[in-house]
């Protein structure tokens, strides 16, 4: 529950894609987002960090493949399954959430990897 670990995953260019039922005006400028940028990544995340006591994730999964969408060539898909786990009230109460991600990755100008892209593929 580090916000500045958590941020350190991603870069400005950031973007995590909702599935179609989740469509909505997050940013409030009247235009339905399909997706959100790091800005709306961190206000969620802080907002959620400070709301709960303990977060358990696990993520599961191995496969990895060059993915096309990236006009560079240089990008990595990562198909990954993931339960989490959201603690409230010192761990007596939460949320449960399940599901599918896939997370396009690639190398910053120093050669570091970021999750680029992050894509919720979960089941409604």
């Amino acid at each position: 529950m580090d916000i500045d670990r958590y941020l350190a995953c991603f870069r400005s260019d950031f973007e995590f894609y909702l599935l179609e039922i989740d469509w909505a005006d997050y940013t409030g400028n009247g235009t339905i987002d399909e997706y959100w940028g790091l800005a709306l990544e961190e206000e969620f995340h802080i907002a959620m960090f400070n709301a709960v006591s303990s977060i358990e994730l696990t993520l599961s999964g191995n496969s990895e493949f060059t993915w096309s969408g990236d006009p560079t060539g240089n990008a990595l898909a990562l198909p990954r399954t993931f339960d989490l786990k959201v603690y409230t009230n010192g761990g007596v109460n939460g949320y449960c959430a399940s599901g599918s991600a896939l997370f396009i990755c690639r190398q910053d100008s120093e050669g570091e990897w970021y999750i680029w892209q992050w894509w919720d593929q979960s089941s409604t």
